[in-house]
């Protein structure tokens, strides 16, 4: 039991993807874990297609309830595991093979780590991936990067020690974006190690039908998890709410083209960096300046 592993997948409405993440964790090279469903109330074909897989195999299992949130979900999924590991995952993302062979090495080798997480591709609609990657460019993050952004990326790459998760009291219920960013800054707050592995190791998809894509709803979650995170440790976060409010408006500006080609939000996103926070607009313009000028060069 030592280093078996919970697997926690919360799915609305899942019907186009849900069996190629159920395939990314049944061909894992490690196999000591379970895998706990949570049809969140879906409308569409998502409990006949997983409840297909479970009898087939019995490491997977499915629990319906009322519809109540991603978080909720989560919360719930973990409650039932029975593993000291858990490891959460989104319904339409896809871990690489040894993506959990990883996880528990690294929790093992570092007996101070309450939550490990790796590098990510980003993949469109289909799958097929886009040439963004989100590396571990920061392997033990701190307050302010967890507040500018979120290094993690997505919820399918969080890896947690059981005792810590429980001990934390999960994902706030009710906020379903930045969600994972808010429970992430509160462990940091309460002296948690979160650490990054050098790899990429999953998929991430962004599609037009999901979460992600709203970057107006994603816009007000990160002013609810700013709110709350404030409220936990004022003198903590306060002083970097402006520059991280930038930084977040600015990723929401790109991917705003990036996934629905909206360069009216974006637009409006990019105005909103600028008034919260001028300095990290213009550097990160600086910096995209001479990442461009780097590639020019090269290729001449």
């Amino acid at each position: 039991m030592r280093n078996s592993v919970s697997v926690v997948i919360p799915a609305y409405n899942a019907a186009n993807y849900i069996l190629a993440t159920l395939r990314a964790v049944q061909c894992q090279t490690f196999s000591n874990f379970e895998v706990i469903v949570i049809d969140d109330g879906s409308t569409d074909r998502t409990a006949n297609i997983v409840q297909s897989f479970c009898d087939i195999d019995l490491r997977f299992r499915l629990i319906g309830r009322e519809n109540g949130g991603v978080s909720a979900a989560r919360n719930f999924g973990a409650a039932l595991g029975s593993c000291p590991i858990i490891a959460f995952m989104d319904s339409d993302d896809v871990w690489y093979p040894e993506f959990l062979a990883s996880a528990v090495d690294f929790l093992n080798a570092r007996s101070e780590v309450s939550v490990c997480f790796a590098g990510v591709r980003i993949v469109d609609q289909a799958g097929k991936p886009t040439g963004a990657f989100a590396s571990c460019r920061v392997l033990k993050p701190t307050i302010t990067d967890f507040l500018a952004g979120n290094p993690t990326t997505t919820c399918s790459n969080l890896v947690v020690r059981r005792n810590a998760f429980i001990e934390s009291g999960g994902f706030r219920k009710g906020l379903n974006h930045a969600e994972d960013q808010l429970w992430l800054i509160e462990m940091q707050l309460n002296g948690k190690v979160i650490a990054g592995i050098d790899k990429i190791l999953l998929d991430y998809r962004t599609n037009q039908a999901g979460l992600s894509a709203d970057t107006k709803a994603m816009a007000a979650g990160w002013e609810s998890m700013a709110h709350f995170a404030s409220e936990l440790n004022p003198a903590s976060v306060l002083p970097h709410l402006p520059a991280a409010r930038a930084a977040n408006r600015l990723y929401l500006a790109q991917r705003a083209v990036r996934t629905r080609k909206d360069f009216k939000i974006a637009l409006a996103h990019g105005f909103a960096a600028t008034m919260s926070h001028w300095p990290t607009v213009f550097w990160e313009c600086l910096r995209l300046l001479r990442k461009k000028s780097n590639t020019i060069i090269g290729r001449t």
